[in-house]
């Protein structure tokens, strides 16, 4: 038997107290969720003023250099640092990306892009690796163009043939020196400054737009080696170390143009964000969820989650979501310095089904409560009503899979418990967690869990006149029991005994007792026996 008991009511002044206590907690509450929110905002406000303003600096510079690298490119007879100077001025196009797919990436989610617009950011970062692989590609054609007289004039008298006549040749003044070295000083500086704001607001574009910069910068080296070595009469130094960096620079943008595919194709990469929350997820819900899976993805400056938790399968769905929300909130809360942007989290019983069609599944929770409210009023009768029915599926995830193998289709890409393990002892790397497939037949069996009968545990909160006897409450739940066991799939059935409870169809149970009791009283006289 179950009995409710009822707090007495407490006096007005402590009760006004515990509400005041009450209400202050929840205010103080809700300030914090806000004061941190609008820190939040604030700190993604400076974020945004830092990028645009760093963006800006590379755009102005871009242009002064261009025209300084042409000048002195004409004036101190450097074919190089006109080359150069061209290469400057296309570097505003990778600006330009940058400022657009930086600003669009972080815009709010609309009807038209519910899930946001991070993917900007992808495919900026996508364009400007282009124009890495074309400045690169650019630079060993120059190299090519500009070293190919000069090896063909130095191998003309060990391969047999007599080499054209060398075209008229200047040498570089100073002047052409002295601005490849403020180039590159200049280009290098911001190299630095980009990547450390791309660093901080978590953006691949400002990254990419920084390797550009470092692009520049080594371009500007090259010059200058091509300077310093028609000074020295080795002009072939030039086109050599053109061909080595533009090799340098092709590389620098086919790695970011990797990336971003992958993240334009959900891939992941991430695997040290995943170690984070995975850890997050194990200490929030310490006691309260029995295993986890989880994957993330990048959506341009965002991060995304999908997180399934599993919790004891007789916990009640407020219950269940309460802990999901505990888990959701504190992942949101601890990791938004990594762009954390939203978390999807799904609540799984331990103990559930896995069937491949609908005709295998139990029956529905609705249909059997109704069975068994329909079932006990009409088999026993003795029972005034019925409180509550609650219905538990007793079934079990086969095998010991790992919950990550189950839950995110088959191919076990994401992590859990045991994945966090081996990345903590440093004994996994992505392609390893990656490759997870099936455990073997005894690695299954060896974490086989405890399993029950597969079928519905149903119990059953009933109503008794108060005058009944233990025995005869023994006996009537002995005939409830058998009644529900004969619902289809039910397997196991507890009843429990409402002693303070009412019936649905009476305002108090004192007035059924009472005309019972009356009635009673009444057939008694009408047969004139004593009461």
């Amino acid at each position: 038997a179950r009995t409710h008991h009822r707090r007495p009511r407490p006096g007005a002044p402590a009760g006004a107290a515990a509400g005041a206590v009450a209400v202050e907690a929840l205010r103080g509450f809700s300030d914090e969720r806000v004061s941190m929110r609008r820190k939040r905002q604030r700190q993604n406000e400076d974020h945004d003023k830092a990028a645009v303003a760093v963006t800006w600096a590379g755009a102005v510079s871009d242009v002064l250099l261009c025209g300084i690298k042409f000048y002195g490119g004409v004036v101190g007879n450097s074919a190089a640092l006109i080359a150069d100077a061209g290469h400057s001025l296309s570097d505003l196009a990778g600006d330009a990306v940058t400022l657009f797919s930086y600003k669009h990436a972080r815009k709010p989610p609309n009807e038209k892009h519910p899930f946001g617009h991070g993917k900007f950011e992808s495919l900026g970062t996508l364009a400007v690796s282009g124009l890495l692989v074309c400045a690169g590609g650019g630079a060993a054609w120059h190299a090519f163009v500009e070293g190919y007289p000069i090896a063909e004039a130095l191998l003309a008298p060990y391969v047999g043939y007599e080499a054209p006549a060398p075209a008229p040749y200047e040498a570089p003044t100073a002047l052409a020196g002295a601005i490849c070295v403020v180039s590159l000083l200049t280009k290098e500086c911001l190299y630095h400054l980009t990547k450390a704001v791309g660093d901080r607001v978590n953006s691949t574009v400002l990254v990419a737009n920084a390797e550009h910069h470092r692009s520049d910068a080594l371009s500007s080296g090259v010059a200058l080696v091509g300077v310093a070595g028609a000074g020295m009469g080795v002009p072939l130094l030039d086109p050599i170390g053109g061909v080595a960096i533009a090799a340098m620079i092709c590389q620098t943008g086919f790695e970011l143009g990797s990336d971003s595919v992958h993240d334009l194709l959900d891939g992941r990469r991430c695997l040290s964000d995943e170690a984070k929350l995975a850890e997050t997820v194990r200490e929030v819900g310490d006691g309260m969820v029995r295993d986890f899976a989880l994957r993330a993805r990048r959506s341009g400056p965002d991060l995304v989650a999908d997180v399934v938790v599993e919790v004891d399968g007789h916990l009640s769905a407020s219950a269940a979501h309460t802990i999901g929300e505990h888990v959701r909130l504190e992942l949101m809360e601890r990791h938004a310095g990594i762009g954390l942007h939203d978390v999807a989290l799904q609540i799984k019983p331990v103990y559930r089904d896995r069937v491949s069609t609908r005709a295998d599944l139990l029956s529905p929770p609705h249909e059997v409560e109704l069975q068994v409210r329909t079932d006990v009023l009409r088999e026993v009768p003795e029972v005034l009503g019925v409180t509550a029915v609650h219905v538990y599926y007793n079934v079990n995830r086969p095998g010991g899979r790992p919950l990550k193998l189950e839950v995110f289709e088959e191919h076990g890409v994401g992590m859990d418990s045991r994945d966090l393990k081996k990345v903590e002892d440093g004994k996994a790397e992505l392609d390893e967690l990656s490759s997870l497939r099936e455990p073997s037949f005894t690695e299954a069996g060896r974490h086989k869990s405890a399993r029950s009968p597969r079928g519905i545990t149903v119990e059953v909160d009933i109503i008794l006149h108060p005058r009944k006897t233990i025995g005869e409450a023994h006996d009537i739940a002995r005939r409830i029991r058998a009644a529900v066991l004969q619902i289809p799939d039910v397997t196991t059935c507890d009843v429990h005994l409402e002693l303070e409870e009412v019936p649905p169809e009476e305002k108090s149970l004192v007035s059924v007792v009472e005309r019972q009791e009356e009635n009673a009283q009444d057939w008694d006289g009408s047969r004139g026996y004593a009461s």
